[in-house]
């Protein structure tokens, strides 16, 4: 819904990441009380108003895609406007914390990365990507 929001009305897309970027510091909180890094966020599946994680809004070991799809977003809207300031003081923020996210929960082991948990489409527990 996103994609389409973005490029017929950015100025209607443009709520739905600053809805992102208000609740980025509850974010940080989740990875932090998950055992990441004070630069790291994620985005719980079914956020509410508080951005906090819960029964029906997951952080962790469930539907990690929502953060890249969070980030994709920005980028979108940014590729559609050419809107610096709003990259600069909005989005870069959201760009930043998600990906240290991703860069501390894919693991390096034996020259393949890892990640677990990625509730793919054929329930496979974890996604290999080889390298080289």
């Amino acid at each position: 819904m996103f994609p389409g929001l973005s490029t017929i009305w950015p100025e209607y897309a443009l709520p739905v990441i600053n809805y992102r970027k208000r609740i980025l510091d509850q974010s940080i909180k989740n990875a932090v009380e998950a055992g990441y890094a004070d630069n790291t966020a994620a985005y719980s599946w079914t956020s509410g108003r508080f951005g906090n994680c819960t029964g029906t809004g997951p952080c962790f070991d469930y539907q990690y895609h929502l953060n890249a799809d969070i980030v994709l977003s920005v980028a979108d809207y940014y590729k559609q406007t050419g809107d610096m300031a709003f990259l600069m003081e909005t989005g870069w923020p959201i760009i930043e914390h998600v990906t240290n996210f991703f860069a501390a929960y894919v693991k390096l082991e034996n020259g393949t990365y890892h990640t677990f948990n990625l509730t793919d489409p054929v329930s496979n527990p974890g996604m290999t990507l080889r390298l080289g």
